[in-house]
């Protein structure tokens, strides 16, 4: 049994939430290449929806974006595809 949860259940606002603060606790505790890739799987869901996050945690994800080096208008979905994934993969399956 997987410790991780079976996000691809969960509404494409809860996916965001829960990328954003798995890229937020990997940022905190020094995982830059974690905290990149849950972040921009964030980025993604925010960037095609800007609805899916409260404005706080906006800004969150904003300021966490720019602390991995990338700036405000760089699509989550670019990291994404030059790592060679897409929005959703890294959301482990059932």
């Amino acid at each position: 049994m997987s410790a991780e949860p079976r996000t691809r259940d969960l509404s494409e606002r809860k996916q965001a939430r829960y990328a954003l603060y798995r890229g937020l606790a990997a940022l905190a505790l020094g995982d830059a290449e974690s905290s990149e890739r849950w972040l921009a799987e964030a980025k993604a869901f925010d960037d095609r929806n800007g609805w899916l996050l409260e404005p706080q945690e906006r800004g969150r994800l904003l300021s966490a974006w720019r602390s991995v080096g990338h700036l405000p208008g760089e699509y989550g979905q670019w990291v994404l595809q030059a790592r060679g994934l897409s929005a959703g993969a890294l959301h482990p399956e059932p």
